[in-house]
């Protein structure tokens, strides 16, 4: 399934910040994938294992417990409860999470990643892990 997913391998990788000297790391977020690849089998291999995918469904808020976290939801069915142990929050810096971590307050800074959704690159043997201007 792994492999699959993969659509570009590049290396070495360039980290770097404004003033200081570049260092080119090996091996380290070098691949591309494919986010369609990845979520099928995700989907696929959660739902197996008797996952359930909630579609079209915003989360507004966590509330965490001892034993899980409760999560608030609002659908095409209206608002909705559910429990879970495990809750993974993919959206970044725009997650309603992370709003309500940081109590609606803009973050500092954000580290955008773009990689296999972008199209039109031919032949790329390197890439920037990070780089700052």
């Amino acid at each position: 399934e792994v492999e699959e997913a993969i659509s570009i391998e590049f290396n070495p990788n360039r980290c770097g910040f404004n003033g200081g000297q570049d260092v080119w790391v090996e091996n380290v977020l070098n691949l591309g994938v494919s986010p369609d690849v990845l979520i099928r089998h995700a989907k696929t291999r959660f739902l197996a294992h008797g996952g359930v995918l909630l579609e079209k469904t915003g989360l507004t808020e966590v509330t965490v417990h001892p034993d899980g976290a409760e999560l608030a939801l609002e659908g095409p069915e209206g608002p909705r409860v559910m429990v879970c142990r495990l809750m993974l929050d993919c959206m970044g810096h725009v997650s309603p999470v992370v709003r309500q971590l940081r109590h609606g307050q803009k973050p500092d800074g954000v580290c955008l990643t773009v990689g296999a959704i972008c199209r039109g690159f031919q032949n790329n043997t390197t890439s920037d892990v990070i780089y700052t201007c």
